[in-house]
């Protein structure tokens, strides 16, 4: 009587091939550990996945929360400006711009929620997602939140501009 099951037989398959094969579970779960925000629109621009930093970042509950909203009814739950003052639309978005088929730079922008008054700095990168031949599906967008840096970067300037005041008056 032996002591192997059938299913020892079968070669395992390895986490490289599985990774080289497309396995979606695999790269669901490395989306999921990101404490960056990741959102994925398909070629019509409809949001089809957001990892759990992205619904946190974006105060939803659950993918079926998001996929419910346009992504111009989440736009306009915030006052979304670049950082010069100019106000965003989704247009500029890069994901939104890869679909159009256009170029679509890093961008920062300053976020405030209209409810809360909270405001953020958000840093997104897209990048176009392809099928075996080359056909565009989609993008896939990176949600940095910068706001740490931003606000560090304004007490920076802030303090200088205090120092050279005050030396200026001391003249």
């Amino acid at each position: 009587m032996s002591c192997w099951a059938e299913t020892d037989l079968v070669p395992a398959i390895s986490l490289g091939d599985r990774l080289a094969h497309g396995d979606t579970s695999i790269f669901v779960e490395l989306l999921e550990i990101l404490d960056e925000a990741v959102t994925i629109r398909d070629s019509t621009g409809a949001i089809v996945y957001a990892n759990r930093a992205a619904l946190i970042h974006l105060g939803l509950a659950s993918l079926d929360d998001l996929v419910s909203r346009s992504g111009q009814s989440i736009m306009d739950d915030y006052l979304v400006e670049d950082e010069h003052g100019q106000r965003l639309t989704m247009d500029d978005v890069p994901s939104v711009r890869l679909i159009n088929d256009k170029p679509a730079e890093a961008l920062l922008m300053r976020v405030v929620n209209r409810s809360s008054g909270e405001a953020r700095w958000n840093l997104l990168k897209a990048t176009a997602l392809r099928d075996e031949q080359g056909a565009f599906i989609g993008a896939v967008t990176v949600i940095e939140d910068v706001t740490a840096v931003k606000t560090a970067e304004v007490r920076t300037r802030l303090l200088a501009e205090s120092g050279r005041v005050l030396a200026s008056s001391l003249d």
